[in-house]
Formats: C-alpha cells, structure tokens, sequence
C-alpha cells in the first residue's frame, strides 16, 4: 500500500545537495507557498525552522509530490526531535491549495530558534556548502 504524501520543504532541504543525501526516490517538484508560518534562523545553525505566526506572514519553499514511506522515514530521522511533521495547505499554483506535510519546530524545541529571520541568500553564499560539510548523508538506515 502507497500511503505517500507531497512534503513542503523550506530550507535545506529545497537544494537537490541535501535533498539527494537524505532520499533515494526521484520526485517531482515545484515552488509552493504556505501561510501562517514564518521562516527563522537557528541559533548556531545554518539551517532554518518555521514557527506558526499571524496568518499574513508566509513561507516560500519547494514542494515534493509523492513522497515514499520509506523515504518519509529517513526525512523523519533527518529532521530529528527538534520538529516535528505537520500537515499543511500549500499554495502551488494560482489559487490552486494541495494538503502536504512540513517541518515546524517542535514547540518543546522552542528555545533553539533565534528572533531573526533566516536569510536564503547568505545560506546559499556560504551556509549550504558548511552544511554540506558537516552532513554526508545516511551510511545506512
């Protein structure tokens, strides 16, 4: 039985670098939007989380259809306790809603996200290629 769903992914999850490390599927993909959430920096981290804010604010990202079981699990162990998966309504055309899931922070995990949002660019200038250093991936699951 394929249970599979779309995942909405925000940080560095969205660069096909880190995305390739964590999954063995080929999966489809476009830009998604969701609201109510806002994107902020870790504290010592490169990486982002999302916290539930005012319905106004909003998060770009990318959409993954389709995901494995499988491959939901090793998503679930790379995000680790920190977050935790939700389901959400993502805009991924002109007024066009599709339920996917995405990773909040856990609110017991409150305390490691910083007042400032995450910047995509500076984390493309320098964060994705320490993250990449730091991060090679599953040996074995």
């Amino acid at each position: 039985m394929n249970n599979s769903v779309h995942i909405f992914c925000y940080g560095s999850l969205m660069y096909p670098e880190v995305w390739n490390l964590v999954v063995e599927g080929d999966y489809k993909q476009q830009p998604g939007q969701i609201f109510g959430y806002r994107r902020k920096k870790i504290k010592n981290e490169d990486y982002p989380g999302i916290i539930a804010v005012k319905e106004e604010d909003s998060v770009e990202g990318i959409v993954y259809f389709n995901v494995s079981n499988d491959d939901l699990k090793r998503l679930d162990l790379f995000e680790g306790t920190q977050y935790i998966r939700v389901e959400v309504n993502c805009l991924v055309s002109h007024n066009f809603y599709l339920k996917t899931h995405t990773y909040i922070i856990n609110p017991q995990a409150r305390a490691i996200v910083d007042n400032e949002d995450w910047d995509k660019q500076q984390f493309e200038q320098n964060g994705l290629k320490k993250f990449l250093n730091k991060y090679k991936g599953f040996s074995a699951l």
